[in-house]
């Protein structure tokens, strides 16, 4: 049986430790950030408290982060590599831009989470005050739920996807949702050489509006 004064003393070491650790994480407005650190988990309330967004925070006591500055891009890709991600279906509108969603893969999410269950996709939280939405979805319910957003709330967004025979990459405001029965095409044979292309194109294509916002 472990030390009841060992893990007391690890437990002020790593409380030491926390105040004096800066850390990246993104954050919702209304919400806490979160970090990890010697095996511990703790919550945040950000400062300024409506703060949204990416950001390096530093605690300033055990409740409290205040915002250091923003990361850069390779930053925030290599906290993204670190996550598990799950590729979902969108079901079914539960309330205005949330959705409910549910594994594409039981045995894959199982295996990751420890579950394969539904989970709510908040639409606005993901997209908000973003300069550009690109929609690669695999399905027309996901597509959809994109373009309404993109719409209602006036953010440039570029639907890249395959049909049968050919690609698509169109501005939102060209665009129509194709049938869901097109939903699974990356999954015909030889589909590589026209996924490589489609992906060329897009790139030149955001690189382009980028260039000139």
């Amino acid at each position: 049986m472990a030390d009841i004064r060992q893990i007391i003393s690890q437990l002020a070491a790593g409380e030491g430790q926390l105040l004096d650790t800066q850390f990246l994480a993104p954050c919702v407005r209304g919400e806490r950030v979160r970090t990890r650190i010697g095996g511990m988990t703790y919550l945040f309330q950000p400062q300024p408290q409506n703060f949204e967004g990416w950001a390096i925070f530093e605690p300033v006591n055990e409740n409290a982060a205040a915002v250091i500055e923003q990361p850069i891009l390779p930053q925030v890709a290599e906290y993204l590599q670190l996550l598990m991600p799950i590729r979902l279906h969108l079901a079914c509108v539960l309330q205005g831009q949330t959705w409910l969603a549910y594994p594409v893969n039981e045995s894959d999410a199982k295996q990751r989470t420890g579950a394969a269950k539904p989970v709510p996709v908040h639409a606005d939280r993901l997209l908000a005050n973003s300069a550009l939405a690109i929609d690669t979805f695999d399905n027309s319910v996901g597509r959809q739920a994109v373009k309404d957003y993109c719409t209602t709330v006036s953010i440039p967004c570029l639907h890249v996807g395959l049909s049968a025979d050919y690609s698509e990459i169109m501005w939102n405001q060209h665009y129509r949702v194709p049938s869901a029965a097109n939903d699974r095409v990356c999954d015909y044979p030889l589909a590589r050489n026209l996924v490589m292309l489609t992906v060329a194109v897009a790139c030149k294509v955001i690189v382009t509006f980028a260039a000139t916002r």
